[in-house]
């Protein structure tokens, strides 16, 4: 049967709470209202961790959707950035349907990956330069946002050095060159 435990530590979402005693422990747990998705559970105690989650769904399809933000610009190929994506519900009720597990699917206007990449959860990862069009959808509605990637600050390119022969413990001064593809002076 394992070892005796002496209490626990739950953590649910971004809470958490501390049961004592011998168990079996329970714990209250509020859903937020402003979010669809899954919440992952653990419990801890000294010995021994289990881990489970919830996928929160709204109870009715959003009236509309928007994301933000509405344009994005990464600089650097491997930069990445989440897309938040807001379902409106009746009454004005506002919420987080971000997640895939909120019903919330990614694409890329062109249907590939080479400019850029987005997950499953809308997280837009920078591949190459140019323009992509992120679509988003959740139980029909749908809208998109635009993304440009201009690297910038671009390494300097050295002109390669001609081969030199050189004796065994001699000094000798290589000159070589560098240039900036932005532009910029190097200094």
């Amino acid at each position: 049967n394992g070892d005796p435990v002496d209490g626990a530590i739950f953590v649910i979402g971004n809470q958490w709470d501390f049961a004592e005693g011998a168990g079996p422990f329970s714990t209250v747990y509020q859903v937020p209202a402003d979010f669809a998705g899954r919440i992952d559970i653990a419990a801890d105690t000294i010995n021994y961790r289990a881990e489970t989650y919830i996928v929160v769904q709204p109870s009715q399809p959003p009236l509309s959707i928007s994301a933000s933000p509405d344009n994005l610009s990464l600089d650097q190929i491997g930069d990445s950035f989440p897309i938040r994506v807001t379902g409106t519900y009746a009454g004005g009720t506002e919420i987080d349907i971000s997640s895939a597990d909120a019903g919330t699917i990614y694409s890329t206007l062109s249907g590939g990956d080479s400019v850029v990449a987005v997950s499953s959860n809308g997280v837009v990862e920078a591949r190459a330069e140019g323009q992509e069009t992120i679509l988003i959808s959740n139980l029909g509605k749908s809208t998109a946002i635009l993304v440009n990637v201009k690297v910038t600050n671009l390494a300097p390119v050295v002109a390669p050095v001609s081969d030199i022969n050189i004796n065994v413990g001699a000094n000798m001064d290589i000159a070589f060159s560098a240039g900036d593809p932005d532009g910029n002076t190097i200094t």
